[in-house]
């Protein structure tokens, strides 16, 4: 159980690492923070919110963090975030997968964690695509 939670942490904390790239990125400076707090809520909850022998419940506060607005920014903005396809689509599946985690516990964390960790990883791999799918071949 320990390797797995530990798992979990790990790839939280490679997701969350990339978020803020995104964030720095945000001519508005709304949309750089609803990123941020996305970035805080995926480390958080990927690591002490998995909580053997817990309930599998998010607060308010992360679930709304990690939401599916998320991609869209902040609505007082004007826009949307600067995101490539790409980097919309893994943002959207890391948030999704991290919010998930918690709810292992109520089933096999063992077993469901490090398949959550691979996808998180395969979302990461795609957002470092996008400079090639968008025609970037100096990168970001």
């Amino acid at each position: 159980m320990n390797e797995a939670l530990a798992l979990a942490g790990e790839a939280g904390r490679r997701a969350a690492g990339w978020v803020p790239e995104l964030a720095a990125r945000q001519i508005e400076e709304g949309h750089c923070a609803v990123l941020e707090r996305a970035a805080d809520a995926i480390e958080r909850t990927s690591g002490r919110e998995i909580v053997p022998g817990g309930e599998g419940q998010l607060d308010d506060e992360l679930r709304y963090a990690l939401a599916a607005g998320l991609v869209t920014g902040n609505p007082y903005s004007g826009g949307l975030p600067v995101l490539g396809a790409g980097e919309r689509v893994a943002l959207a599946a890391v948030c999704a997968v991290v919010a998930a985690m918690p709810v292992t516990v109520l089933n096999d964390p063992v077993r469901e964690l490090p398949v959550l960790c691979a996808v998180i990883d395969d979302a990461l791999a795609l957002a470092a695509w996008e400079p090639l799918l968008a025609g970037d071949t100096a990168g970001r």
